[in-house]
């Protein structure tokens, strides 16, 4: 499209977000030929008027908006030009793309969370591995043997730290969701907003700590310096590895960990 440059990374979003607003206001329409290119335009047209509005400097959700609003009587429209209603055709069903129920996006929601944490878990233990070797060093008060024994609990947290981030895998619903096949009735959807609120502010927070630890993490070395004999700057040298571990895991946990109730939603949801 020719907005592509200029709506950049959010016009997947925009697009995303369309089509959902055409399902939502088409539901009652049957799923025929004519019927479907006809919302293709319609997602044509939205498109190209978010792209005239983007290039007019509004923000993309202020464009979204506008345009979701000037396409509001999609229905009617399309009543006017005579498609068929979907009790005419297919009796009692009632949507083109099946809604989703409130069970199935609270698991949608929890595998995000576990997903999100094992792979924010193996990242974090891939950043602070070398950490362990210096604790053995430590221990074992700077001899061959403390060195061997931290060299395989490093390699250990690597193989694991690869291990959790290969294994994390995604939710059984992920491909639904990225493709938008599927609608939300209003209660829900006033749910998941209130619910991606409350995950944007924590994720917040929890950035803010990882952040703060991170740039903190030469303290323990600094006090393993006062110590004045090796091993204390060993030991202070695993303690600097241990927090940056810790902080990246705060990090990444809060970039994942908030997304999920905003991917069921759309970006930039402003119905």
């Amino acid at each position: 499209m020719q907005g592509y440059a200029r709506a950049g990374a959010d016009y997947e979003g925009a697009s995303l977000e369309f089509k959902r607003f055409i399902l939502d206001k088409t539901v009652m329409f049957a799923s025929e030929p004519m019927a479907d290119a006809y919302r293709v335009n319609l997602l044509g047209e939205m498109l190209n008027r978010f792209d005239e509005l983007i290039g007019q400097g509004m923000t993309h959700m202020t464009a979204v908006n506008r345009v979701q609003l000037e396409f509001s009587n999609i229905a009617r429209r399309m009543h006017d030009e005579g498609f068929t209603l979907l009790n005419e055709t297919y009796g009692t069903r009632s949507s083109v793309w099946p809604r989703m129920t409130e069970k199935e996006a609270a698991r949608y929601i929890e595998q995000s969370s576990e997903c999100a944490h094992k792979k924010s878990m193996g990242i974090a233990m891939l950043s602070g591995s070398l950490g362990i070797l210096f604790l053995a060093q430590s221990v074992f008060l700077n001899t061959l043997f403390g060195a061997m024994i931290g060299s395989a609990g490093m390699f250990a947290a690597v193989g694991v730290g690869v291990y959790l981030i290969c294994a994390a895998g995604k939710p059984d619903d992920a491909e639904r969701v990225k493709k938008g096949r599927f609608t939300l009735d209003p209660k829900l959807r006033k749910k998941l907003r209130q619910l991606k609120g409350l995950q944007e502010k924590k994720g917040r927070k929890r950035r803010a700590k990882g952040i703060a630890v991170c740039a903190t993490c030469l303290l323990p070395a600094v006090i393993g310096l006062m110590f004045g004999f090796d091993e204390g700057v060993l030991l202070g040298i695993a303690g600097l590895f241990a927090m940056v571990g810790f902080g990246v895991y705060e990090i990444v946990m809060a970039n994942k960990e908030s997304k999920a109730a905003g991917e069921l939603l759309g970006r930039n949801d402003g119905k």
